[in-house]
C-alpha cells in the first residue's frame, strides 16, 4: 500500500513537470530591460500592459500593447502601441516539436509575409491581427503559395506576389513558406476550397460594363450612353436639355437643346418646293 502511494506521488510529479513546461515563451527586450513572458502572460511594462499572445514554431511571436496586437519575427525589432519590443529569443513547444529560436526554426509550419495596407505583417497559419479595425486571419497557404486569407468573416485568395481586395481592405500577398510535409493530411481534413478573391476594379475614364470592361465616357449603346457619372443614363428626347452630341437620341446637341439635323434639312426642302411649285 506504501509502495503504492509512493508511485502515485511520482505518476502526479511527473505530471506536474510536463505540464508545467509546456508553454511555449518569448524573450523581450524592451528598453534596457529583458521580460521573459509564457504564452497567454502578461506584465506591466513602462505602465502599458504588454500581452505575450502567441509564438510560432519559427520564432515570430504575437504581442498585443495595451490591446493592440503586432507581429515580431525572429530577432526583430517592431514598435507596438508605441512600446519598441525586440524579440530575443523563443521557445516553442507543441505535442509533436519543441523548437528553440536560437537553433533555427520549424519547417512544419505554413506562413506568409503580407502587406495589408502598406503595413508588412509576418502571419502563420490560424494567426490574426488587427488593421484598420478589421480582424485579419490567415486561414491557409496552399502549395503554390496563394494565401487564404479571411478578413472580419469574408474569405478570398491572393496569389504570390499580386494584390487584393477583400472586405474593402487591400493585401499583398509578398512571400509565403509553405511546409511539403503537411500537405497531404491537412489537405486531406480540412479540404480548404476559398472563394475567389473579387479584386475590386476601377475605372477612371468611364463606366464599368460587362465584365467589369470599362467603357469610355460617351459611348453610345441600346438607347444609353456613358455620362460623366460613371453611370448609364437614357438617351434624351428631341428639344430636351444638353451638353453633347451623345446625349440625344438624335447624336445632335445645338444651343443646349437636343435637335434633328435631318428634319431641319427636311423642313428647308419643303420650304422651296412650296415657292416653286
Amino acid at each position: 500500500m506504501k509502495k503504492s502511494v509512493q508511485l502515485l506521488f511520482i505518476a502526479l510529479l511527473f505530471l506536474v513537470y510536463i505540464f508545467s513546461v509546456q508553454a511555449s515563451s518569448a524573450e523581450l527586450a524592451i528598453g534596457e530591460n529583458s521580460y521573459n513572458l509564457d504564452e497567454g502572460q502578461s506584465a506591466n511594462i513602462d505602465g502599458k500592459n504588454v500581452t505575450l499572445i502567441s509564438v510560432s514554431s519559427s520564432g515570430v511571436i504575437s504581442v498585443s500593447v495595451n490591446g493592440i496586437p503586432g507581429t515580431i519575427a525572429t530577432s526583430s525589432k517592431k514598435t507596438i502601441n508605441g512600446l519598441e519590443i525586440t524579440n530575443e529569443e523563443t521557445y516553442y513547444e507543441s505535442e509533436t516539436a519543441i523548437t528553440s529560436s536560437e537553433g533555427g526554426g520549424s519547417s512544419s509550419s505554413k506562413s506568409a509575409v503580407l502587406i495589408l495596407n502598406n503595413e508588412e505583417i509576418t502571419l502563420f497559419k490560424g494567426d490574426s491581427t488587427t488593421v484598420d479595425g478589421k480582424l485579419v486571419t490567415l486561414k491557409d497557404v496552399a502549395p503554390g503559395g496563394a494565401v487564404a486569407v479571411i478578413v472580419d468573416g469574408v474569405i478570398g485568395v491572393v496569389k504570390p506576389g499580386e494584390t487584393g481586395v477583400i472586405n474593402h481592405l487591400s493585401i499583398t500577398n509578398k512571400e509565403y513558406f509553405y511546409a511539403e510535409e503537411f500537405v497531404e493530411e491537412e489537405v486531406a481534413e480540412e479540404k480548404i476550397e476559398p472563394e475567389p478573391v473579387v479584386v475590386e476594379e476601377i475605372c477612371n475614364t468611364g463606366c464599368l460594363g460587362v465584365n467589369n470592361s470599362c467603357i469610355i465616357f460617351g459611348t453610345r449603346a441600346n438607347g444609353t450612353y456613358c455620362d460623366i457619372s460613371k453611370t448609364f443614363i437614357n438617351q434624351k428626347e428631341l428639344n430636351t436639355a444638353c451638353e453633347n452630341n451623345y446625349e440625344c437620341k438624335s447624336n445632335d446637341c445645338k444651343d443646349g437643346k437636343c435637335v434633328s439635323t435631318y428634319s431641319l434639312l427636311e423642313r428647308i426642302l419643303n420650304f422651296f418646293k412650296g415657292i416653286f411649285s
